[in-house]
């Protein structure tokens, strides 16, 4: 399979997903319409867990990686990241088999 974006328009954040074989890898982008500090939770859970959190001040127009995280999987792979903006908007981002249900 090959690189998949999470299609959140409007939303400072966005995931990348590339999985091959039984190995994904994901990328936390920020690409914001507006110059803001944003805060993330971000979790992959495959054949181990990984996280990473944080909180930046991302520059509009400005599109860089936030964090790159990769597990390999048996069956299954589950993301989120919990997002928070400057202006209080919260929102999930999810990706794998959390996303289908």
């Amino acid at each position: 399979m090959g690189a998949k974006t999470m299609d959140n328009s409007g939303r400072a954040l966005t995931l990348s997903v590339v999985e091959q074989g039984n190995n994904v890898e994901l990328e936390l982008i920020a690409d914001s319409q507006t110059n803001q500090q944003v805060d993330y939770k971000l979790k992959l859970t495959g054949s181990s867990t990984a996280r990473h959190s944080g909180s930046t001040n991302v520059s509009a127009g400005e599109r860089h990686v936030l964090s790159r995280l990769k597990t390999s999987f048996g069956e299954t792979w589950c993301a989120t990241v919990d997002v928070t903006e400057a202006d209080g908007e919260q929102y999930t981002l999810t990706a794998g088999t959390c996303a289908q249900g």
